[in-house]
This record gives structure tokens, C-alpha cells and sequence, in this order.
């Protein structure tokens, strides 16, 4: 523990990316395979009343991820967690809305308190304050990217894979069981075949450079 903190006060925040970087790269296809993606969806959350309210929006963050448009696939996981932070709250239209931090207060109130508190910290981090000129490690923050303050970076994928893992987080939190069986393992099917039949499109990700190197013109 003792030489790890060490090492940590030796990198910068740019080598701290960069290792982040190269991990994710390596341990990517394990945390977002196909496979894992549609049990989780189709035998976990759909078990949870609060995961199953976001199932639709978590499959189209998926559909997004898969096919290369991180930042929307973004966009959609962070109105996804909104919308779960409300549910776990009981907040419903017509009621005062809650504040950010009753909103992340209120998941420390999930039966299983080690996978909350976890699920609280990382709630915590995409909730804080943003400072454009000062913008947190990795872009993680909701503020930058809802808000219009968002500068486009390298972490997009990554920030995906950090928002798709948390909700598996919240599921452990809840206490929710894996069924896979009946109509769940038929759902399984559906989705693992049309999250496999997503790809890159080269023409589309040309079109988006494009944009991207006139805008800065």
C-alpha cells in the first residue's frame, strides 16, 4: 500500500491519463463484451425496479457505444443516471425536485453498504463542481458535458466504460439476483444479437473528423 501511494505522488496528472489509458485498453473487452452487456441488461437490471425504469436508455448508450458515437452514448448514460438517482430517491412529477446532493445522498440508503458507498464515491466525483480551466481528471463530470462546457477528449470510451460499470454497481447495491431463464434469456438473445451486429461505420467516423477540423478552423 505504502509503495503504491508512493508511486502515485510521482505521476502527474498526463501520466496518470496515459496509465489509465492503456489499461482500459487492455481490460476493455472483458468489461464490455457482448456477452457481459446483454446478461447484465437482460437477467440483472430487469430484476430491479429502479434499473428496469432505464432500460431503455441503457440500451440505447449501448447501441451508441458499440457503433463508435461515445459522446452521445454519454449523454444518454448520464440522463440515465438522473433518472435512476430520482427513482432510488422516490421522486415523482409533480414533486419539489430533489437537489444534486439528496439525489447522491440517498444511494447510501441501498440495502448492501459496501457496493453503495462505492457507487456514492463515483457519484460524487461526476456530480462535483467544474471548472473548464481547471476540468477534472479524465472529463469525468456531468456538469462539463450536459451543460455545454464539455471539451471533446480521448476519455470518452473510458467514461463510458466507468458509467456502464457503475450501474452494475448499483445493482449489487440493491441486492438484485441474476434470473436466466424464460423470458429473460429470450431478451438475452435479442440483445447479444444486435449489440454483436454493431459496428464502426469509416465512413460516418470521416464524416465526424471532418466536422471536427472545420470547427476548429
Amino acid at each position: 500500500m505504502r509503495q503504491t501511494l508512493h508511486i502515485q505522488s510521482k505521476l502527474n496528472l498526463d501520466m496518470r491519463q496515459d496509465y489509465a489509458l492503456k489499461i482500459y485498453n487492455v481490460i476493455s473487452f472483458q468489461l464490455l463484451s457482448v456477452q457481459e452487456s446483454a446478461d447484465l441488461m437482460s437477467t440483472v437490471y430487469v430484476n430491479s425496479t429502479h434499473l428496469k425504469c432505464i432500460l431503455e436508455l441503457l440500451d440505447e448508450a449501448y447501441l451508441s457505444f458499440y457503433r463508435g458515437y461515445y459522446t452521445a452514448a454519454l449523454s444518454v448514460l448520464f440522463i440515465a443516471l438522473e433518472k435512476y438517482l430520482r427513482s432510488i430517491y422516490g421522486w415523482k412529477p409533480g414533486d419539489k425536485n430533489p437537489t444534486f446532493r439528496e439525489l447522491k445522498n440517498c444511494i447510501c440508503d441501498l440495502p448492501e453498504p459496501e457496493s453503495a458507498q462505492l457507487a456514492k464515491t463515483i457519484v460524487d466525483n461526476i456530480y462535483s463542481k467544474y471548472d473548464s480551466l481547471n476540468p477534472n481528471d479524465f472529463y469525468f463530470n456531468r456538469h462539463s458535458l450536459l451543460h455545454g462546457l464539455y471539451r471533446k477528449s480521448d476519455f470518452d470510451e473510458m467514461n463510458c466504460a466507468r458509467l456502464f460499470n457503475l450501474f452494475s454497481i448499483f445493482a449489487k447495491a440493491e441486492g438484485i439476483n441474476r434470473k436466466a431463464y424464460g423470458e429473460n434469456m429470450e431478451m438475452f438473445k435479442i440483445r447479444h444479437s444486435i449489440f454483436g451486429d454493431c459496428t464502426r461505420n469509416k465512413n460516418e467516423q470521416m464524416f465526424l473528423n471532418i466536422n471536427v477540423i472545420q470547427g476548429s478552423r
